[in-house]
Parts: structure tokens; sequence; C-alpha cells
């Protein structure tokens, strides 16, 4: 026999199952196309993001002097002439010199630079710092000689013993590894200030930047970070 009765309550409760089933599925399927805007939205905002810093490491390629060394050195030197090389004669200068020490960031390419969105940190790879030529000031020189005779031919070599002898000084001194890691020292500040105010004016007030020394033990940043070389590589294999 029918019975009615019961079969009402049994719609009714099976009706109230497939409209929950419906309005969860509808939930899940809303909250699915709400996180893939999100996250499309925030991919879409990272590769805003690093498209401006790509920018402006392209644009920022500069040869910029972090410190000059000053100073003075003393160089001595001695000879011999007239006939048979009778008259001994010794000159001493001392002068002031100067010395440029100079990060080229035009030999920098996009694998020198990690974009860190997570942190908005732009890691850069410290530049090899080169030395430029000494600069010998002999309008300051203090001369001194020594010698009972010292012929004109005496004179010329000695000058150009010791132009040569105080650029070898010079160079000496320069290359010197507690002034290397200070112009090392001297160039991080000077990239970091060369980059901060464009990144600024591309929007990236926040960026923080930090220069690393890939010699030293913090250069393992890049043995776990892709460079932006590498990232806008993948992106565009991705784009393929």
């Amino acid at each position: 026999m029918y019975d009615s009765q019961t079969s009402r309550p049994r719609n009714s409760l099976k009706t109230i199952f497939l409209i929950a089933l419906g309005a969860l599925i509808l939930v899940g399927f809303g909250f699915w196309i709400a996180t893939n805007r999100q996250a499309s939205s925030q991919d879409e905002l990272d590769r805003s993001n690093l498209d401006k810093v790509t920018e402006v490491v392209r644009e920022n390629r500069n040869r910029i002097e972090v410190i000059s060394l000053k100073g003075k050195i003393t160089t001595v030197r001695e000879t011999s002439g007239g006939v048979f090389g009778i008259f001994d004669g010794k000159l001493i200068i001392r002068q002031p010199f100067s010395v440029g020490y100079f990060a080229d960031m035009k030999r920098m390419t996009l694998s020198d630079y990690i974009w860190d969105e997570k942190t908005k940190t732009l890691f850069v790879r410290l530049p090899e710092i080169t030395v430029d030529r000494p600069n010998i000031d002999a309008t300051r020189q203090e001369v001194s000689a020594k010698g009972w005779v010292i012929t004109r031919d005496m004179q010329q070599r000695l000058r150009r013993s010791v132009a040569l002898g105080a650029v070898e000084q010079a160079e000496t001194e320069a290359a010197k590894p507690e002034n290397m890691e200070a112009a090392r020292s001297a160039a991080r500040l000077a990239i970091t200030r060369n980059l901060e105010l464009p990144l600024r004016a591309a929007g990236l007030s926040g960026a923080h930047i930090e220069v690393i020394d890939p010699k030293g033990s913090v250069g393992e940043r890049w043995d776990v970070s892709r460079s932006i070389a590498e990232v806008l590589s993948g992106l565009a294999n991705a784009e393929r």
C-alpha cells in the first residue's frame, strides 16, 4: 500500500539536500573564481613590479666613482754619470697622488640582479671594482737632490725613473687589501643610492636594495634564487 504521508517527508528531505548541495557547489565555485581572480591579480601585480624593476636596472648603467684614495709618496732614485761614471747622484721626491675606484654598472646584466617580490628586495651582485691610473701631482713636489755634481743627463734619467717609480708606488698602495675593501664598501652604498631614487620614481617606494658580494658567504643567495634574466626567460617560455 502506498503511504503518501511517509513519502512526502522523504521527498522534502531529498529536495532540501539537493538545494543545500547546489548551494555548496555555487559557494565553492564562487570561492574558486574569487581565489583565481585574486591569484591572477597578484600575478599581474608581481609581473608589473618585475617589469618596473627591470626597466630601472636597464637604464641605470653608470660608471660610478665610489671613492678616491689620496696621499703622498716618497720616491728615491740613484744614478751615476760623468766621465767613467765618476759622479753619483740621488734624487728624493715627495709628491701628492690620488687614485679613483670605480663600479662600472655598464658591465652588469640582468643576471646580476634578483628581485624578491615577497620582501620587495632587489639583490644586486657587486660588480668588480676597477682602479684608475694614479694621478701624480708633479706641481706640488718636494725635491731633494744629493751629489757633488749631477749632470743634465743624470737629472733626466733620475726624473724619468722617479716618474715611473711614483706611479708604481701609487698603484701598489691602491691595490692593498684594506683599500680595496674600503672601495667595495663604498661601492655598496653608491650602488644603493644610484638605484633608490629611480625605484621610488617607478612606484616602488617600499623596495629595499641589498648589494651582495658573490665571493662571500652571502653570495649563496644566488644559489637559491633566480636572477631577473632567468625569471624573464621562464616567463617568455611559458607564454609560448
